[in-house]
């Protein structure tokens, strides 16, 4: 077992500096598309807006218009909308209509918008398979170590509601 787990620490760590220069390598290319301004405004993608402090000029208007901008994401971007998107982190996890969205929100006008779909259709597919990969050897180092400790369903269920619970930034037992 240790072995196997030696192995497949070896492999989360190649597998995420294969990612990492899957990720160098796509904003690169768009740093061939876009000014390093926009560039620099979309590394972050989406940040969820907040709301308008009750009392301040137009908070009719601005709660209205934040609720249309929230039914637009939701329905676009679905749970991604609420969180933080990030250039770096995300990218292998949107789809083109979500890329050209998020880029026209956060851009307000995009020159070139052709040339940065086909920068992200040309490295999406290839991020997207680093994190499937990474996340099924995490899985399986998971179920190897669940083994390892002879755990139960029940107590597998625990673990992972405490861990998906801190990747919430939730504090449940």
């Amino acid at each position: 077992m240790h072995d196997l787990l030696d192995d497949l620490g070896r492999r989360i760590s190649e597998l995420g500096g294969q990612r990492r220069e899957a990720i160098e390598n796509f904003v690169l290319d768009l740093e061939g598309v876009l000014p390093a301004k926009d560039l620099q405004k979309i590394g972050r993608l989406w940040t969820p807006p907040q709301v308008p402090r009750p009392g301040a000029k137009d908070y009719e208007k601005k709660l209205a218009s934040l609720a249309d901008l929230m039914v637009e994401a939701r329905g676009l971007l679905g749970p991604l909308t609420d969180g933080r998107i990030e250039l770096r982190e995300d990218a292998g996890r949107l789809g083109e209509e979500q890329w050209k969205w998020l880029l026209k929100h956060r851009l307000k006008k995009v020159v070139g918008l052709s040339d940065l779909v086909r920068v992200h259709r040309g490295h999406r597919v290839g991020i997207a398979a680093f994190e499937d990969e990474i996340s099924g050897t995490l899985g399986l180092i998971d179920r190897v170590v669940y083994a390892l400790y002879s755990l139960g369903e029940e107590e597998i269920a625990v673990v992972e509601g405490v861990a998906g619970a801190r990747d919430l930034g939730e504090d449940r037992p």
